[in-house]
């Protein structure tokens, strides 16, 4: 074989090395990126259900989740409504559910021994520990943060949870991969181009 072309093989899989190491680390903080922001979108949705409920008994009514807005407000009507598709409100002890959203059973609600033990931990922050993880509903998947509020006495504690699907962020993380094999597969092409020319070129 040829010097050169020796050269250009290696130049190929070497440029090949780098672009598929760049893809995947660009891969990778794309990612990060879309789940710092969905992270951020539930700690917006979180302070914003913060001053829409309220965990409290009405008259002889027992404790439970009531929600205090305009429903004339086609805004405030849709960020409840919205805060509202997954959903979930029990007591400390994760057995007696105030308020669960159909959505919400469909992620399955959290067993009481971990919710029992998300409490404790938030109640040792002072209340300020959040948890995330992500779920699936008929194949939609979520992004869940819960923690832990307070009833309008100030006595008792509530693990509540609020979830936003990722279906949007899945997507453009689906097109961002399709973009990074077609730079790649670009790259391979780009190199075999050069090898023909190369080739026709020294013939």
């Amino acid at each position: 074989m040829a010097p050169h072309r020796k050269l250009l093989i290696g130049s190929v899989l070497v440029l090949a090395v780098l672009v598929i190491d760049a893809s995947i680390l660009a891969r990778g903080l794309f990612v990060r990126a879309l789940d710092s922001h969905a992270a951020y979108v539930l700690d917006d949705s979180w302070a914003a259900m913060k001053g829409y409920l309220r965990i409290e008994g009405v008259g002889n009514e027992p404790v439970a989740a009531r929600w205090y807005y305009d429903s004339e407000d086609p805004d405030e009507s849709s960020i409840v409504g919205r805060l509202r598709r997954a959903f979930l409100v029990t007591d400390s002890s994760g057995t007696n559910v105030l308020s669960i959203s159909r959505t919400y059973e469909n992620i399955g609600k959290e067993p009481p021994a971990l919710i029992q033990s998300r409490v404790s931990a938030a109640l040792a922050s002072s209340g300020r520990k959040a948890f995330y993880d992500t779920r699936y509903s008929d194949g939609a998947i979520y992004l869940v943060r819960a923690g832990v509020i307070f009833d309008e006495a100030r006595r008792n504690p509530y693990y509540v949870a609020i979830g936003t699907p990722l279906a949007a962020s899945r997507q453009a993380l689906k097109i961002f991969t399709l973009i990074l094999v077609a730079a790649l597969v670009s790259a391979v092409l780009l190199g075999c181009a050069l090898d023909r020319t190369i080739r026709h070129a020294t013939a």
